[in-house]
């Protein structure tokens, strides 16, 4: 395509590298070479050489201009899709995707950039050729005005993505499991306000013969059962609370 990195225009420069290829010229050249003498009675080796002389093929080294190569292309919606998949779990899935569909933008104004290249040299010859009319004279016509260069505009979607990323993560880890000296208990937002129902209403429980030597029964995440004090159900609550805080501060520095 092009013979030399100058020729290359600069906004599509980073598509293209110099290779450095060892190649046959299709011509012999002759070639030096010795050989040990030996003795013709004995055999043995005289301690002396011939200078001899083949021919061989010769070689040179071609510098060519070469497009790199395109990669996995990767699109936005699946960006979307995997995010939603892998969110909180494999961030590094995420990150690659995100990077892969970074240059397939990438590519795609290369692509545009090179239709407008065809396009100009399509229209400058058109420009630069004699008009004739139907008896064969020179008409005067209004030259065709060259497209507009395309922009390489750096796409904000890697952002949001990576936002939707953090959103996910902060959403999906607010109802994780939450464990207190070993147990395990759901943070749905159901069950979040059960315990502040219940710690709200202790009293009242207690009354109620609910609650019976300080503490109450709870059904926890594998549906077991526990027996637990009011401190541990205020301790559960604080914990839920805290997540959720640190959650939200991650999200808001993804944001930045």
């Amino acid at each position: 395509m092009y013979k030399l990195m100058s020729d290359v225009p600069l906004a599509i420069a980073e598509f293209f590298v110099e290779e450095v290829r060892t190649e046959l010229t299709g011509i012999q050249v002759e070639e030096t070479y010795f050989t040990d003498d030996y003795n013709e009675e004995s055999g043995e080796p005289t301690g002396t050489q011939t200078e001899r002389t083949r021919m061989v093929n010769q070689y040179v080294d071609t510098v060519y201009v070469v497009l790199l190569d395109r990669g996995q292309s990767v699109s936005w919606e699946q960006v979307q899709n995997v995010t939603e998949k892998h969110a909180g779990k494999r961030d590094n899935v995420i990150d690659t995707f995100i990077s892969l569909a970074m240059v397939t933008d990438t590519w795609e104004f290369f692509d545009e950039y090179t239709l407008w290249l065809g396009a100009c040299e399509v229209i400058e010859l058109y420009n630069s050729t004699e008009q004739l009319d139907e008896e064969g004279e020179p008409i005067t016509f209004e030259p065709v005005e060259l497209p507009t260069e395309p922009l390489h505009v750096v796409s904000s979607k890697h952002d949001m993505a990576r936002l939707f990323n953090a959103k996910l993560k902060r959403n999906a880890g607010h109802y994780d499991f939450i464990t207190l000296d070993t147990l395990v208990f759901d943070a749905d937002p159901v069950s979040y306000e059960k315990m502040k129902g219940t710690l709200l209403s202790w009293d009242a429980l207690n009354t109620a013969g609910v609650i019976e030597e300080d503490k109450i029964l709870w059904t926890l995440a594998d549906n077991t059962n526990a027996l637990l004090t009011q401190n541990q159900l205020m301790q559960v609550i604080d914990l839920i609370a805290v997540r959720a805080a640190v959650l939200q501060s991650n999200y808001e520095k993804a944001k930045l």
